[in-house]
């Protein structure tokens, strides 16, 4: 009897390590089933890599209220495509995708909203056959130089327009000069060309894998400035002096050009001068368009002008001499008898002594007139650096009424200039 009960009680301990609730097994598969299903919503595909097209369908499945739906398009509220691409459209088709337009390569992220929660797809899309061989010159404005570096591109497009990258690595150009094809890598290039120093449309034709022509162009403008031209390389103008006279100048107009290290006329830039002088005033320079304006100052002598560009000097000067003309007669000394005695300056107005001069005539009237010219005038003035005399020419009768004209011609400029004085 006692064996029976034990083997009784031995049984219901088996039967009941039988059941769920002490099989650990058991309760271990539930907890994986549970987790694997956590997600409520979810859509799947096959393969998420394409190639660009008008129109594709794909099949597709949804997981929804712990079950796949058999009926996609009521349970996908809304689709949204990242980046928002013009024309591209996502539309379920029974249990497929159909996509619309999806021509342009890249990496697509696909939104589905199902009630208030969301799940998504990555998508890359890949260009179609290459098509058409383009080259494009980011830059097509280049600077003369003894190099000229032009950097282009090289790439395949398919039927919309997707690039595609290859390598290029024969590539020659014509008509033939002096060059360099630098491959930068499958998509950038760079072409170097020697002593193209002369302003112009440039225009190449490359030769690519000895099978395509591609034409590439560029312009070549003037370089920036290394010399500075004059109309007139010197200048004369006279000492200032406020009156309204215009003869001889007392300011000018130079016009200039710029020139590259090349000789190629440059553009215009922003100029600085220097004037180089021993003086403490210099005359006035005013830098307008491609003229020099220049006003004379008060004091004589040569200037010269520097110009600069970037604090660079350019090769030329402009030369301006100011040259002290006849204005007025100051006179030193004065004796009238029998005879007339004078000693004289020529001055410009400003004290300043006129120079490059010559008396070309003198003209006294007293009770007649009398003309002082050529042998005449040589024996009685003469002439001591900057001091005149006219030496004791003779009074043939008395006079109360003496007056003197000097006629005084300037050797810089086509100019006479007439002063009378009374003397007595």
């Amino acid at each position: 009897m006692k064996k029976f009960l034990l083997f009784i009680f031995l049984l219901i301990l088996f039967i009941f390590q039988s059941c769920s609730i002490f099989n650990t097994d058991f309760k271990k598969n539930s907890f994986d089933k549970i987790v694997k299903n956590n997600k409520k919503f979810n859509v799947s595909i096959k393969n998420n890599k394409f190639i660009v097209s008008k129109r594709f369908r794909i099949p597709f499945k949804v997981y929804a209220l712990n079950t796949y739906s058999s009926t996609p398009s009521e349970v996908i509220d809304k689709i949204k495509i990242l980046p928002e691409t013009k024309n591209a459209t996502i539309k379920i088709y029974k249990n497929y995708l159909d996509f619309s337009n999806f021509t342009t390569a890249g990496t697509y992220t696909v939104l589905f909203y199902h009630s208030k929660i969301s799940t998504s797809l990555t998508l890359t899309l890949f260009p179609d056959k290459p098509e058409k061989l383009n080259i494009e010159t980011p830059e097509n404005i280049f600077f003369a130089s003894e190099k000229v570096k032009i950097p282009f591109k090289l790439y395949y497009t398919d039927q919309y327009g997707n690039k595609i990258l290859n390598s290029f690595d024969n590539i020659s150009i014509f008509p033939y000069v002096k060059n360099t094809i630098k491959k930068i890598d499958n998509e950038n290039y760079e072409l170097e060309l020697y002593n193209i120093t002369k302003p112009g449309k440039y225009i190449f034709t490359l030769q690519i894998n000895n099978l395509f022509k591609k034409n590439i162009s560029f312009k070549i403008i003037s370089g920036s400035p290394n010399s500075i031209n004059f109309e007139k390389n010197t200048i004369y103008l006279a000492t200032y002096y406020d009156d309204t006279s215009h003869f001889p100048p007392k300011n000018a107009v130079v016009k200039y050009t710029l020139l590259d290290k090349f000789g190629n006329i440059t553009k215009l830039y922003n100029l600085k001068y220097k004037i180089i002088s021993e003086n403490i005033l210099n005359p006035k320079i005013n830098i307008k368009n491609n003229n020099i304006e220049i006003i004379s100052n008060v004091y004589p002598g040569k200037y010269k002008i520097e110009f600069y560009y970037n604090d660079k000097k350019l090769n030329g000067t402009l030369e301006i001499n100011i040259i002290s003309i006849p204005r007025k007669i100051i006179f030193i000394d004065k004796d009238i008898n029998n005879s007339i005695y004078l000693s004289f300056a020529i001055q410009d107005g400003n004290t300043n002594f006129a120079n490059n001069i010559i008396i070309n005539k003198i003209i006294i009237r007293t009770n007649k007139t009398q003309i002082l010219i050529n042998d005449k005038l040589n024996k009685y003035l003469k002439r001591k650096d900057n001091i005149f005399i006219l030496d004791h020419f003779p009074l043939n009768d008395y006079s109360s009424n003496i007056e003197i004209t000097f006629y005084i011609s300037s050797k810089i400029f086509n100019y006479t200039k007439k002063i009378t004085e009374k003397l007595y």
